[in-house]
């Protein structure tokens, strides 16, 4: 018994260590145009240095950051892309059923434009279903059976097994449609696919084979494509009527998309991004925002416990926007306090306007198969190693396996058309 007293004291002494961990900080690239994924990744080591140079934060970046959301970038491209489109959906449909069906068509229609830009990437269809949808409702009870016909067209392109719910929807909403889906049933085209190099191809989110790849039985409407290779990506949106149709998709750099084109949309888009990002990687207690916006440099940290924002610090900067971030980022990290938090007063509910299309390696990180292997910050933030001095007692704790879950979309079905955006 006095033996083992002897040899739990000093483990018992070593436990508070846990408790004095730094924060770990998340870095995944710059938000700037016309830096290359190549560049990005050397800013990120450098960030990171930095961060750990504070000796305020432990840092994730690079490899060691793919298992921290490991099976859960479908998710996170889903609500990242997706969740503007998906909010002016629900206020359109509200619009709708307080029988208001003229307000409604505009904000379905924006509705539908923003659903679109998250599409191609996240392949995720049953939004862009259901606006689509609305959409023709509105129409029909506006009296445009014509402007009816085309959503509900759409709607059948993207999956012609989907049927609306009478329960919800007046029968002559239910008829129209099922005419209409009959119809583009009989109006079937195909689509050839290539590309100079071999790539991954899905098509509305569903796998379709590498290129050079032919598509029969296509449906008339908009259709969706994503094309995948090492670091390489390509995405397109084509709308098919009678005739086949020859598409060449040339891979490039990842992207999340083209950024929205005012400040405040950005800012959404950014919010968005880095909620979804934080709120689904293990590990991590905060993400690092850096880009640039015409001339600022912006430095930001989103708080995942909390689910808020730091106070950003933005300078004005000229020549390589890496140098001021460098000599910036302590003077961020000084927002914390000396137990890792961020006060409430050095935080606010958004992020700053970024724009989400110009920082490849992010895109890679949520788009590239991962490989499971052991995950920890650079400077060991997450795992402890404790020694009982005297006696010889080693525990360690903390080391976290990412294991990479691969899924395949749904089995393809349907019929595609792809074409350049």
């Amino acid at each position: 018994m006095t033996r083992c007293i002897g040899l739990c004291i000093p483990l018992l002494w070593a436990v508070p260590a846990f408790g004095a961990e730094p924060p770990v900080i998340a870095v995944v690239g710059v938000h700037q145009p016309g830096v290359h994924l190549e560049t990005q990744s050397k800013v990120s080591k450098s960030l990171a240095t930095a961060v750990e140079r504070t000796k305020r934060a432990a840092a994730l970046e690079g490899d060691a950051l793919g298992p921290t959301i490991a099976g859960r970038q479908q998710i996170i491209l889903e609500e990242a892309l997706l969740a503007s489109g998906r909010k002016l959906l629900a206020e359109g449909q509200n619009l709708y059923n307080q029988a208001q069906p003229e307000a409604a068509l505009p904000v379905l229609e924006e509705a539908i434009d923003a659903l679109e830009a998250g599409v191609v990437l996240s392949g995720e269809l049953r939004d862009l279903w259901d606006a689509q949808l609305a959409l023709g409702t509105a129409h029909m009870a506006l009296g445009d059976t014509g402007a009816a016909s085309s959503s509900f067209r759409r709607a059948v392109a993207l999956n012609p097994a989907r049927s609306p719910d009478p329960a919800l929807y007046p029968p002559d909403v239910t008829a129209l449609f099922d005419d209409v889906r009959a119809a583009s049933r009989t109006q079937t085209s195909a689509i050839a696919v290539a590309s100079a190099e071999p790539l991954d191809v899905w098509v509305d989110g569903a796998s379709v084979g590498k290129t050079p790849t032919t598509v029969k039985d296509v449906l008339p409407g908009v259709h969706y494509v994503r094309a995948h290779a090492p670091e390489r990506t390509a995405s397109a949106r084509v709308e098919v009527g009678d005739e086949p149709v020859n598409v060449v998709l040339e891979a490039t750099e990842p992207t999340l998309g083209a950024g929205a084109g005012s400040s405040a949309l950005r800012g959404r888009e950014t919010t968005a991004l880095y909620r979804a990002l934080g709120r689904h990687s293990e590990g991590v207690d905060f993400v690092l925002l850096a880009g640039t916006e015409e001339a600022l440099l912006h430095l930001q940290l989103y708080d995942v416990a909390r689910d808020t924002f730091s106070i950003p610090t933005s300078i004005p900067y000229t020549g390589e926007a890496e140098d001021e971030a460098l000599q910036t980022l302590p003077l961020l990290l000084n927002l914390l306090t000396p137990e890792g938090e961020l006060p409430a007063n050095a935080t606010q509910a958004s992020a700053v306007p970024l724009d989400r299309g110009v920082n490849p390696q992010l895109a890679s990180l949520l788009m590239e198969p991962i490989q499971p292997f052991v995950a920890k910050p650079r400077r060991g933030g997450r795992t402890a190693v404790l020694v009982g001095i005297g006696v010889g007692v080693l525990a360690a704790s903390g080391a976290g396996i990412g294991i990479a879950a691969s899924s395949g979309g749904p089995r393809y079905h349907g019929t595609v058309v792809v074409g350049p955006l």
